[in-house]
């Protein structure tokens, strides 16, 4: 699993804490729509990652919650994610977000602009006024770095808009000129501008070197070149060259691994290939799986009569009861001419220890994660009512199919009916995911504060230990 960086703030004591609005709203919507929305109103877009369990994160959230802040988010697309879940877990991904919180400011072509990483009190009016300059025309930009030529958040503003040109001579001026201004103690954004600059070289020679070893490799053994395409799409190949190895590998191909084949083709655009190897998996193997994944071609390709009409004849073919509802779904999405939204374009990213990506937990997962943060939070009105002499107490959590808690058992004996009906009442009011799965999980409730205070100690204890070795 990729490391994730928390910036971390300890508070010792009762803390209360605004209610978090991570993880209790509906989905947040593809990027693309955000990035559409963005060109339609002629805006920069900022977005904020976070999660429920993040502390840092409630406190950034309730300084957004001013007015004086909301008038400032008026000239941005704002949208916040949430990087357990679905979009916001692939909007984290595309721009490497492992700090939380983070804000990001991109434009809409998606090149990022701004970012600002982890939290500090009062930190956010500054920041905006940074982005509210970022965000505005390149000449703009430039003319506030004429002012302050040694700001290298403006610098990076610059590299972004550079990258988005594809103009890598600047972004290598502009990555120097980084490393040149930054006078801090410990040369952040010198080393940051200076492993960019390196992963640059990097990436180029390996894209030299790997076009033809890749291409060697589907020309001798095409029947095993699936796993060659999609990392010679991310090496550079053209398009001819990706649709002519594709060719050559589906045409070894009668396997199941026609459907992957089918989806990588359209994932590096290979669009031809695509349709090559799903009418050949359709001919082969004539399953409603098949059928959909032609579809789903057909409407790639802009062929929404098609796409309909083949989708149509997947639902004919007596698809698997859990196999209907999606193909539902993508029979009114082809009719609308949309596009899936999780396909993306092959990257040697992960070849780049700072691009990995963060691990995409399952849905169940993040759910925990809230009741675990929420319970904690919820219960703290029912303390007094806690039986004395229990220094931590569990209860059990169902959310069902709707989804909505159905069911709060305390596992505690010694409790009083009126603590149980206390906490059940708490609990049952804690706001679920609209996209959430039925789960159950089993969460800690009100360590006493001595045990705290002990763990407390207990742990600058060993941190001073761990300094002094």
């Amino acid at each position: 699993m990729a490391s994730l960086r928390l910036a971390i703030v300890i508070f010792v004591g009762t803390v209360v804490i605004a209610r978090p609005t991570f993880g209790a709203e509906e989905p947040a919507p593809p990027l693309a729509k955000v990035l559409e929305r963005a060109r339609a109103e002629s805006k920069p877009v900022l977005l904020e990652f976070g999660a429920v369990w993040c502390v840092p994160c409630r406190f950034l959230e309730k300084e957004l919650e001013s007015q004086e802040i909301r008038d400032s988010l008026r000239g941005f697309v704002f949208q916040k994610y949430d990087v357990d879940r679905g979009e916001g877990s692939k909007a984290a991904a595309t721009y490497h977000v492992q700090t939380f919180p983070t804000l990001l400011l991109i434009d809409a072509a998606g090149a990022e602009l701004l970012r600002s990483q982890g939290y500090q009190p009062g930190m956010l009016k500054d920041w905006l006024g940074k982005a509210s300059i970022a965000g505005t025309s390149e000449d703009q930009v430039k003319a506030a770095l004429a002012k302050s030529p040694n700001d290298t958040q403006l610098l990076w503003n610059l590299v972004g808009r550079a990258r988005t040109r594809g103009d890598s001579a600047k972004v290598r001026e502009l990555l120097a000129r980084i490393e040149a201004a930054d006078k801090s103690p410990h040369h952040d954004e010198a080393a940051r501008a200076a492993w960019a600059r390196l992963e640059d070289d990097l990436r180029g020679r390996i894209q030299q070197s790997l076009q033809p070893l890749l291409a060697d490799y589907v020309q001798k053994y095409p029947a095993q070149g699936g796993r060659a395409l999609k990392l010679l799409a991310a090496a550079g190949a053209s398009r001819d060259q990706l649709e002519k190895a594709f060719a050559r590998v589906i045409n070894q191909t009668d396997s199941a691994a026609l459907n992957e084949l089918v989806y990588d083709a359209l994932d590096t655009g290979a669009l031809d290939a695509a349709l090559t190897a799903a009418e050949k998996q359709v001919h082969k193997f004539p399953t409603a799986n098949s059928y959909d994944s032609l579809a789903e071609v057909y409407n790639y390709r802009g062929d929404k009569e098609h796409a309909v009409a083949t989708e149509e004849k997947a639902l004919a073919s007596h698809p698997a009861p859990q196999e209907e509802k999606p193909m539902r779904a993508n029979l009114e999405r082809f009719r609308k001419g949309q596009r899936l939204p999780d396909a993306t374009k092959p990257t040697l990213a992960s070849l780049f220890p700072s691009e990995r990506r963060p691990m995409n937990l399952p849905p169940e997962f993040a759910l925990r994660r809230l009741l675990q943060t929420e319970a904690m939070r919820v219960a703290e009105p029912c303390r007094s009512k806690a039986p004395k002499d229990v220094d931590e107490i569990y209860v059990r959590i169902r959310v069902g199919t709707t989804p909505r808690i159905e069911r709060v058992e305390l596992l505690e004996p010694s409790a009083s009916p009126e603590f149980r009906k206390c906490i059940e009442k708490a609990i049952r009011e804690i706001a679920v995911p609209a996209d959430s799965q039925p789960t159950t999980t089993v969460v800690a409730l009100l360590p006493r504060q001595e045990k705290m205070k002990q763990l407390m100690e207990q742990m600058m204890k060993a941190v001073g230990e761990s300094r002094s070795d």
